[in-house]
């Protein structure tokens, strides 16, 4: 398989989208007036674009997975805290709604309730903390201002950070929970060599990036947000709830969805690092995606630094109020 040669998508030889046959025999998707339908005929898979009538047109693209055999409900907590996990990082799928015999029985929905703002600096304090800050002493490592200051790798820029406040809300017949966490994203150019850009697409089939994004979701510290995570056991949603921003040293690393690695932090962390086959953790084996991996998470240490530190920032403007 050649894999998907779009730099910007983390996929890469389709075991996601061929992971619907272990479900459905022949599933379909429709999308605006087409529909794509997959037909087995004898050991062959065969793929049939068809048109759609006007009445079954529509705006909305349906994955129908008809399935092969009858499968037990699963629990919706577990369930719930696997759909809300997945709404983490997505940046068009905003909502989820699960039906069983027509009949809803849970709604996820992610909204960002604080538009994105500029991670500012200061570069100059009175405190004697902020000048020993370690933004600080990079500060006057390069002899610049704040705005001044490059943060970089061999083969990342990072450019501006930004932060916003997202919310998750679950609701359940018997029950609804909220919970607001910070989200900050930061892009950074590449700089890959020639070779090293060679070596990488030998192995990934597709050629490195020219800018990477990087995500960070940490839990919200508002006196509403710890009342509900104190009373996370006394309802299924609010169970669910609390699996959006994550507990101390629970953190996740995400590449597209979860994997099994953690942050040891109460922060999720999204990077398009190249994942093993499996998907399950970063691919730190091959020579050539180490370095590459290996400098992105370095940059990632810098993303998280500098979000500690306008946090902190934030705590003393306030506290000198």
């Amino acid at each position: 398989a050649e894999g998907n040669p779009d730099p910007q998508k983390v996929g890469a030889f389709g075991v996601g989208a061929y992971s619907m046959f272990s479900l459905a025999e022949e599933p379909m998707v429709r999308s605006g007036k087409q529909a794509l339908c997959f037909v087995w005929k004898g050991d062959a898979l065969w793929t049939k674009v068809v048109q759609l009538e006007k009445e079954d047109a529509g705006g909305w693209t349906t994955f129908c997975l008809p399935s092969r055999d009858l499968y037990p409900l699963p629990d919706m907590v577990e369930f719930g805290q696997f759909l809300c996990a997945n709404l983490t990082f997505t940046q068009c799928l905003r909502s989820i709604t699960v039906f069983v015999n027509q009949e809803p029985i849970l709604k996820i929905t992610k909204t960002t309730v604080q538009e994105p703002s500029l991670v500012t600096l200061s570069s100059s304090s009175s405190s004697d903390s902020s000048s020993s800050s370690w933004w600080k002493r990079l500060q006057n490592a390069s002899g610049g201002t704040s705005s001044e200051v490059q943060m970089s790798t061999s083969l990342f820029q990072l450019q501006p950070m930004y932060e916003s406040k997202q919310q998750i809300m679950v609701w359940m017949p018997c029950s609804v929970s909220q919970l607001t966490a910070r989200y900050v994203s930061a892009k950074a150019l590449t700089r890959i060599p020639t070779k090293l850009s060679q070596r990488m697409e030998r192995v990934t089939k597709k050629t490195p990036p020219p800018s990477v994004t990087v995500q960070v979701l940490l839990g919200s510290t508002s006196d509403e947000d710890v009342t509900t995570r104190s009373r996370a056991s006394s309802s299924k949603a609010q169970q669910i709830t609390t699996s959006f921003a994550p507990p101390m040293g629970k953190g996740s690393v995400f590449i597209g969805f979860r994997t099994s690695q953690t942050t040891g932090l109460a922060a999720h962390l999204a990077a398009p690092l190249i994942p093993t086959v499996e998907r399950e953790a970063i691919d730190l084996q091959d020579t050539s995606l180490k370095e590459y991996n290996a400098q992105l998470l370095q940059l990632c240490g810098m993303v998280l630094r500098l979000t500690l530190e306008h946090a902190m920032m934030q705590i003393g403007q306030e506290y000198e109020r």
